[in-house]
């Protein structure tokens, strides 16, 4: 577009909807360059959506499996304190079945 064409058509349509109509031809140039980037932007959300929900289902699983082994270690504890005590009262044979109990429940599986 020359100068003159650019004239006539301010004179025509007016200088606020020339204005606007420049204002709107940027805006699609924008548009225009920013469609692939915004594509690949939106993909790659998508995938670090997904990678963060595998990494969510991990934790969770980790951690139900850390509160099972805390629950049986707090049991074990428990069991050892019982034939701590039954030992200091002299009752040998009930210390041992907790220390046996503490044993069992310390078990892998």
């Amino acid at each position: 577009m020359t100068f003159d064409q650019v004239q006539q058509f301010v004179s025509v349509v007016g200088v606020p909807a020339a204005i606007l109509a420049l204002l709107f031809f940027f805006l699609w140039r924008i548009g225009r360059w920013l469609g692939p980037r915004a594509d690949r932007i939106i993909q790659n959300h998508v995938d670090f959506l997904s990678h963060s929900e595998d990494n969510q289902t991990k934790q969770t699983a980790t951690l139900a499996q850390q509160s099972e082994l805390i629950g049986k270690t707090v049991r074990a504890l428990a069991e050892f304190t019982d034939a701590a005590e039954s030992a200091l009262d002299r009752e040998t044979d009930e210390a041992k079945v907790f220390l046996e109990k503490a044993r069992d429940e310390l078990k892998p599986g």
